[in-house]
């Protein structure tokens, strides 16, 4: 069966369920909030983290679909962007993995959609737990 792993960014699957994701197989990472910003310090820096997710990502045998949403630093978020996004990457899964939602406004806001969405996508779902925010 094909997984997919919802992760608010580039990072947060691959700490939260790297272990998992390494002894298991058909597992995509999709990273809601991976956008890379024009400004110079903030595109060297999500440059950098696409570079990290894409060798980590190989590393433990996951699959990558990065959305272009950027991190909420760079301002509010379009949640009508980020459902037609989900809806579009949801349907080509049978097992779903939603992040708890823990603390980051990110975090909160794709969780909260994901959930909202539950009963409208013939799915299994997972919550995983977000370990640095344990």
């Amino acid at each position: 069966m094909n997984s997919l792993i919802f992760s608010p960014h580039t990072d947060d699957a691959i700490f939260s369920m790297g272990d998992y994701i390494s002894i298991n197989n058909n597992f995509t990472i999709a990273s809601a909030f991976a956008g890379i910003p024009d400004d110079d310090i903030g595109f060297k820096k999500h440059t950098l983290l696409r570079k990290e997710h894409e060798y980590a990502c190989q590393i433990i045998g996951a699959s990558i679909i990065n959305n272009d949403l950027l991190d909420d630093v760079y301002g509010k978020q379009d949640e009508s962007l980020l459902l037609s996004w989900i809806k579009d990457t949801i349907i080509n899964y049978e097992n779903i993995y939603i992040p708890l939602g823990i603390h980051h406004p990110d975090h909160l806001l794709l969780s909260n959609i994901l959930f909202s969405l539950m009963d409208n996508f013939n799915k299994t779902y997972f919550i995983y737990a977000e370990l640095p925010y344990k």
